[in-house]
């Protein structure tokens, strides 16, 4: 062997150890993506959970308030209803007793009843107010934690079309790395080549016809389209496989939301890029 043909083979090892490396490394790379990713999912998904359940607790105590405030109002009402029947009542009383000298003694007594029944009256009206100003505090308190709980879910489902941006650049990353080790070592690197139709979508998870024993495995990445356009809908990313089906994330093309066309459905291709 001549020295130039040791040296091309001495390069050719050291190569091949460099690229085993950084196959390597955009696996383990790959991993920890994903994890922090799905992770980060399920708190904002909890976060959202927990707001919704506080949000619905909050409209339950807040009806309950308004409730009894009606009930309090409808009582303040009758009361004072009340109070001014009788107060007509004594002003009458007290008139036939001006006029009527000789009939004072024996009204008297009644006035006084009267006195007592308005002072009673009168106290029940202070203690019904006063139970109306605390309920009313109690409702304002209510529509204020109302309103950070809607705070708070807003706050969660901005966190998660954060995440789904970040999913989103992730999957361009991974799929750029791919292109370049597929660019690199050619069919070594690449997945192989897959064709299937979508069975099941319900939001961004959707199932797919063609599994373990099609070459699909967890954490590809497959186009979704529409042959009717043709329309590019955008990626799925392999969660959960078995010998023949498979199911995984879907991310919609670059800058759009999972809304209107870019809703996968029953029926889309899923091929390999």
């Amino acid at each position: 062997m001549t020295i130039l043909g040791k040296i091309m083979a001495i390069l050719v090892f050291f190569l091949s150890v460099a690229w085993l490396y950084l196959t390597a490394n955009l696996y383990a790379t790959r991993a920890e993506w994903k994890k922090a990713y799905t992770d980060a999912r399920k708190d904002a998904d909890q976060s959202q959970k927990l707001a919704d359940e506080r949000i619905r607790q909050l409209i339950l105590e807040r009806q309950t308030i308004d409730a009894r405030q009606q009930a309090a109002d409808d009582s303040v009402r009758a009361i004072a209803s009340q109070l001014a029947t009788t107060q007509k009542k004594y002003e009458e009383l007290l008139a036939s007793s001006n006029r009527m000298a000789d009939a004072t003694a024996q009204l008297t007594p009644t006035i006084k009843q009267y006195d007592t029944g308005i002072k009673k009256v009168q106290d029940q009206v202070d203690k019904l107010t006063q139970e109306n100003a605390t309920l009313s505090v109690a409702r304002d308190q209510s529509k204020m934690e109302a309103q950070k709980a809607q705070n708070d879910r807003s706050d969660a489902l901005l966190d998660k079309n954060t995440l789904l941006k970040a999913n989103e650049d992730l999957v361009n990353k991974l799929q750029a790395a791919q292109d370049a080790a597929g660019g690199r070592g050619g069919a070594a690197g690449g997945a192989v080549s897959f064709r299937g139709e979508v069975t099941a979508a319900d939001g961004d998870v959707l199932a797919f016809n063609g599994g373990l024993n099609a070459g699909v495995r967890v954490g590809q990445v497959y186009r979704v389209s529409r042959n009717a356009a043709p329309f590019f809908v955008g990626y799925v990313t392999v969660t959960k496989a078995d010998p023949q089906a498979a199911a995984g994330t879907f991310t919609p093309a670059a800058g759009q939301k999972v809304a209107g066309q870019y809703v996968p459905k029953k029926g889309d291709t899923v091929e390999s890029q």
